[in-house]
């Protein structure tokens, strides 16, 4: 399953894959003619017992992260992944977590958390 979320009003584009093959994930991100250099067929690799893993693509695609999981995630997976992209992203945009920004970040996973879930949950339906 590929989900692909673009913000409408920030520098940000993820990627979801899940279940999906590592050098699936290269050929699908390889399309994308903005890119910098190509990713190799195993670039997308989750590490051994883990079940996802979070790629910060600025280095090749700024803006754009990618969230690998091996299955369809559990809620603490999912919440666990995007803060991480959360917290890339706003490093990205030069935004740490302060008391003033807490909201912003508060904001994002719940609006990305709800996106993968619907997204998700058509997929299943």
């Amino acid at each position: 399953m590929y989900v692909y979320i673009d913000h409408p009003e920030r520098p940000f584009k993820l990627h979801i894959f899940i279940g999906v093959e590592p050098k699936e994930i290269s050929k699908k991100l390889n399309r994308n003619r903005k890119k910098l250099h190509t990713f190799p067929k195993d670039y997308f690799s989750v590490h051994q017992n883990d079940e996802a893993m979070t790629y910060n693509l600025e280095d090749s695609l700024p803006g754009h992260f990618v969230i690998q999981f091996t299955e369809v995630p559990k809620v603490g997976t999912l919440a666990h992944e995007v803060f991480h992209v959360v917290a890339q992203h706003f490093r990205y945009v030069n935004q740490p977590l302060t008391k003033s920004s807490e909201e912003s970040y508060a904001y994002m996973i719940s609006y990305l958390i709800q996106h993968i879930t619907d997204e998700i949950a058509k997929h299943k339906g």
